[in-house]
């Protein structure tokens, strides 16, 4: 979907629809871990990151600012780590830092398994 355009609406509450459809449509989907330790197979922990998101600004016909909030592909928040919170990273680095951060934290458990789903 293109981005809307001020001319092409009649109304603000058109315009408003349009641009709230458009940042709809680039919604991604959240990323979910789940580790699985091997004392305990039936009690995962699960933990989901949510896109990051930048804001898209638009004015309405009588030079009003409006913003909507789009979805960056490929980076995520970061909201388990105190010296992060606020940041955004790429999957890749998100994974590292997230494996290193269980290996940190549960030296008297040991990791089984970790999996990452997109979207679920």
């Amino acid at each position: 979907m293109i981005k809307p355009k001020c001319k092409e609406y009649r109304t603000d509450s058109g315009l408003h629809a349009a641009m709230q459809a458009w940042a709809r449509s680039k919604d991604k989907p959240e990323v979910t871990v789940t580790v699985i330790f091997t004392d305990n197979d039936n009690d995962p922990f699960i933990c989901s990151f949510e896109p990051a998101a930048k804001e898209s600004f638009y004015k309405t016909a009588d030079g009003e600012s409006y913003s909507v909030n789009i979805d960056v592909a490929g980076s995520y928040k970061v909201d388990f780590l105190p010296e992060y919170l606020g940041d955004t990273l790429p999957l890749v680095k998100l994974k590292k830092l997230f494996k290193n951060w269980l290996l940190d934290n549960n030296s008297e458990n040991t990791i089984k398994s970790i999996k990452w789903t997109v979207g679920e």
